[in-house]
């Protein structure tokens, strides 16, 4: 198709690259390529509101090859792993077939193909065809061009065509290639028993513990879409006490409606709203709680998601990266306020920038001084983790938790803070 093969790395606008070397030097190339590949394990959380570990376990094996060792984790006793190999060796076949980045990273995370995900494909496959998979890079190739693409293509294995060429088009749903080789193996788990797993990175599981929930509290979930952390935490509170989740979108609210009934809980009540309006003082629309109403926040905000795995490319520019911290200090500002004294907010997201990680625990901490960092229980992350540019000092960094692909193998880019709010 005349595109050249790029090497496996995180594509970013320059300006972003160049201010992220600001903070990593010569290691942010390594971490570029790391951010790229799908982490080692794939991570699955147990809905035991309904059912076992040890039973899901059992399903799981019966359910899936065993070519893939499916474990109980060490330390979390609702997470179950799964590993994933790669880059393994694959020649690609001849006939080619050219993805989206959204669908070519869900590939790399075990999916097969989806008909709305193909772009380009060679004249004349047929059903049974066997195909080669590139991802296009550069997003310049229009849906349904046959020939010659120009730009950047990442290879990520080879599939079998379950559709012709002409119905890839016209379908809007529904498998079109079956990845038979995949340069990264990991079993596809669409479909399998959703009431009872949900499929979650390591530390986002991690972020649920470390708030220390427990049946009939009251708890609040400031930026609950997609539901993920809200449902986990109505589950270790055994679904008793208040849940109250706020997200701005309404299709995400419902989203997360959706997901609570499928997995049986019944302690979560969802609004539509702007959680850095939800304190009964401000005369904008929105849920209303008095200060200090809550024994435990989660503030997981919105991020420039740069420690998601596997990332193809990232559009945005450096403006726009600069400013999720600015909303996350808006957030954070409410959350505080909404927490009882004696009780924990954590804070937590899923990027690799220290603008929203420690440079936003030091604006916590100088901005709200009856917050204090408290050290965080279980200890996953293996990451060394001293701080960037001075934002915090040495004891008050190894309180964090800072989830560094580069030592994490195994987990994507993320990062915990966990507060206490003392006595005013």
């Amino acid at each position: 198709f005349g595109m050249e093969v790029t090497s496996e790395e995180l594509v970013l606008v320059k300006e972003v690259r160049d201010h992220l070397k600001e903070y990593y030097g010569d290691g942010l190339e390594e971490l570029l390529q790391i951010l790229s590949t799908p982490p080692n394990w794939t991570t699955l959380r147990v809905n035991t509101v309904k059912t076992s570990r040890d039973e899901v376990l059992d399903d799981l094996r019966r359910l899936i090859s065993e070519e893939f060792p499916i474990s109980p984790h060490p330390l979390l006793e609702d997470c179950i792993t799964i590993p994933c190999t790669g880059p393994h060796p694959i020649v690609p076949c001849p006939t080619e077939v050219i993805v989206d980045t959204k669908c070519g990273e869900a590939v790399l995370r075990g999916a097969h193909i989806f008909a709305p995900g193909v772009l380009g494909a060679a004249s004349g496959i047929c059903t049974g065809d066997d195909v080669s998979v590139y991802i296009d890079i550069d997003h310049c190739v229009r849906r349904g061009e046959r020939d010659h693409f120009d730009g950047n293509k990442r290879f990520i294995g080879n599939g079998k065509a379950l559709m012709s060429r002409s119905v890839f088009y016209g379908a809007k749903s529904g498998v079109a290639i079956e990845m038979t080789q995949p340069l990264y193996r990991t079993p596809c788990l669409n479909g399998i028993l959703p009431d009872r797993i949900f499929l979650q990175t390591l530390p986002s599981m991690l972020a649920s513990h470390v708030l220390q929930v427990s049946p009939g509290m009251r708890v609040l979930d400031m930026c609950s879409a997609p539901g993920g952390k809200t449902t986990h935490l109505a589950i270790l509170m055994k679904d008793q006490g208040e849940l109250v989740a706020i997200d701005k979108n309404e299709k995400k609210i419902e989203q997360v409606k959706k997901l609570c009934e499928l997995m049986g809980i019944t302690c979560v009540t969802c609004y539509k709203g702007d959680s850095t309006k939800l304190l009964s003082n401000s005369n904008e629309i929105s849920p209303k709680f008095p200060p200090e109403s809550f024994d435990r926040v989660l503030l997981d905000p919105p991020c420039s998601g740069l420690g998601q795995r596997p990332k193809i490319k990232e559009g945005m520019g450096l403006k726009q990266l600069k400013s999720h911290a600015d909303h996350q200090k808006k957030l954070a500002d409410c959350a505080t306020q909404l927490v009882k004294p004696g009780g924990i907010l954590v804070y937590s997201t899923c990027t690799i920038h220290p603008l929203e990680n420690e440079m936003m625990v030091r604006y916590i901490l100088d901005s709200h001084p009856t917050l204090k960092l408290e050290e965080q229980h279980p200890i996953l992350s293996e990451s060394k983790f001293t701080g960037m540019h001075g934002a915090l000092t040495s004891e008050e960094a190894q309180l964090c938790q800072y989830f560094d692909p580069r030592v994490n193998k195994d987990s994507i880019g993320f990062f915990i803070a966990k507060f206490r709010k003392l006595d005013s």
